[in-house]
């Protein structure tokens, strides 16, 4: 089997995890659809990966597990004041971006986001669950939410993050339990270990490889942005990029990741 190296635009979200991850940024409120995938054992996938999905029923069974952590990502605070899982502490992920020398917006240094996450109450040995919703109160969200929190805090040194399939819609809708009780939390003594290196390169370093053979570059934001037809400052996509976020390749309402993966890698199965 050839062996390929993947790079992977960050502009808008991080791609984990391939195309199990896609899913957080379009398809937030949809399942994954079982009868389409066989039985699925929960945390998916299978394997050492940091990111994994759990469906809602995994999340009930698992609710008051002490060794379980739920972060609330919803849009705005007046939407987890609403309604929020059981347990779920709030942490908005505008808290993760920063400016920083006349650009409007980047990753927030390791020492400042570290007392933010002990704050918070998390643990490194810990596994956190994370979800986001459309927002009840104001309907503002996006699912960009879920999936910048998971990246940033695999990028900070947490080893276990689960995101919540279907998320809070799909909890909503199932009926399960909610609250508007404040969970009582105790400040952690998490460390940061800045991983950025594992998950990130820097233009240069991009500019020297995108067009070497074996190399693949997968544009990860959504299609508008990839088609000159969002508010950029350069607007379009590095020449050669692949578009992967793009609604004729996820059609279905449901998420299906062994389809999505089978979209991303065709090429790379090849012998």
């Amino acid at each position: 089997m050839q062996k390929y190296k993947i790079v992977v635009l960050l502009i808008a979200f991080a791609l984990l995890l391939g195309a199990t991850f896609l899913v957080a940024a379009e398809n937030f409120g949809n399942p994954v659809k079982a009868s389409e995938m066989g039985e699925i054992d929960y945390p998916y996938p299978t394997g050492d990966g940091i990111v994994k999905w759990v469906s809602t029923e995994w999340l009930e069974e698992h609710l008051y597990d002490e060794d379980l952590m739920i972060l609330d990502v919803q849009p705005g605070f007046p939407d987890y004041i609403k309604a929020h899982i059981p347990g779920a502490v709030y942490m908005n992920e505008g808290l993760l971006r920063v400016p920083l020398n006349g650009r409007p917006c980047v990753h927030v240094p390791p020492e400042a986001i570290e007392p933010v996450l002990q704050r918070v109450g998390i643990k490194a040995d810990v596994p956190v669950v994370v979800y986001t919703g459309k927002g009840g109160f104001n309907n503002s969200g996006d699912g960009l939410e879920q999936t910048m929190m998971t990246y940033s805090l695999a990028r900070f040194g947490q080893d276990n993050i689960y995101v919540l399939d279907g998320g809070f819609n799909k909890w909503q809708e199932e009926g399960r339990e909610l609250t508007k009780v404040f969970p009582e939390v105790e400040e952690s003594d998490f460390e940061v270990n800045c991983r950025v290196s594992e998950y990130a390169i820097s233009m240069e370093e991009l500019k020297e490889i995108k067009d070497d053979e074996g190399v693949v570059l997968l544009d990860a934001r959504p299609a508008k942005a990839y088609e000159r037809q969002a508010i950029r400052i350069k607007p379009g996509h590095i020449p050669g990029a692949v578009i992967v976020f793009d609604k004729n390749n996820f059609s279905s309402s449901q998420h299906n990741p062994h389809r999505c993966q089978e979209f991303l890698y065709p090429s790379i199965s090849e012998t």
